[in-house]
């Protein structure tokens, strides 16, 4: 069984089997997949950007005040900060 058999959204974090496994090719583990938590949000924003320029002007504009009103509710600065750079 492979390693990316049993895992969840491809990542290692998720994966028991590459605990045990001894022999690893460095080069066949590098780049390591991100997080499942952050590969969810990556795959959010493609979806996002690739649906936007589809959605008529009067609800882009409602989804971009939307968000801006998430940004200002959130009680995390470091949060705030992550999303505005995006």
């Amino acid at each position: 069984m492979y390693h990316s058999q049993n895992n969840i959204c491809g990542s290692l974090e998720n994966d028991p089997l590459c605990l045990i496994e001894s022999s690893a090719d460095v080069d066949y583990w590098w780049p390591e997949p991100l997080p499942a938590s952050t590969a969810v949000i990556d795959a959010a924003i493609t979806v996002y950007g690739r649906l936007y320029p589809l959605v008529p002007s009067k609800h882009k504009m409602q989804i971009t005040e939307h968000f801006a009103e998430c940004i200002k509710s959130t009680k995390h600065l470091n949060r705030q900060q992550a999303v505005s750079i995006l």
